[in-house]
C-alpha cells in the first residue's frame, strides 16, 4: 500500500464505532453483519455505511454467501499499517546525517524570500543615504 492509502485507512479506522466493529470482527475471525449489529445502538443502514467505508479503504474483506455478508480483517492492511508505524518504535540514529531537516512550506519559503528582498531594499536605501552624506561632505 502507498503511504497516502495507509494514512486514509488509519483515518477511517480512527473512528470509535469502527474501532469497536474491528475489535468484534478480530475476536471472531469472520462475522456476518447481522451478528455485528446487536453490539451497537445503531441502525442497520448505519452499520452498512461503516462497513462500506472499511471495505473501501481495504481494512476489511467481504465474502457474500446468499443473503449474508461476512466480514473479516484484511491482515495485509494491518501489517502495512504496523510497518508504517514501526519507525516510531526504533531507536534514534546516532548519526546526524541520517536526520534531514524538514522542508519549509511554499508559503514560508515565499515569506522568507519576501523578507530577504525587503532587507536588501532597506540596505540599498541605507547605502544610497550614506553615499549622499559622503558626497555632501566632499563638496564642503
Amino acid at each position: 500500500m502507498k503511504n497516502d492509502e495507509l494514512i486514509a485507512a488509519i483515518g477511517v479506522i480512527a473512528e470509535p464505532v469502527r474501532i469497536q466493529i474491528l475489535k468484534i470482527i478480530a475476536s471472531h475471525g469472520q462475522m456476518c453483519a447481522k451478528d455485528i449489529l446487536p453490539a451497537f445502538n445503531i441502525t442497520q443502514p448505519t452499520l452498512s455505511h461503516h462497513m462500506a467505508v472499511l471495505e473501501e479503504c481495504g481494512v476489511v474483506l467481504v465474502k457474500r454467501e446468499g443473503r449474508c455478508v461476512y466480514y473479516s480483517l484484511n491482515k495485509s492492511t494491518f501489517l502495512a499499517i504496523n510497518e508504517f508505524f514501526r519507525v516510531f518504535m526504533e531507536e534514534p540514529s546516532a548519526r546526524e546525517e541520517d536526520v534531514k531537516p524538514a522542508k519549509k512550506s511554499p508559503a514560508k519559503e515565499a515569506a522568507a524570500k519576501d523578507d530577504s528582498v525587503k532587507d536588501k531594499k532597506k540596505k540599498d536605501k541605507s547605502d544610497k543615504g550614506d553615499k549622499k552624506k559622503k558626497d555632501k561632505k566632499k563638496k564642503k
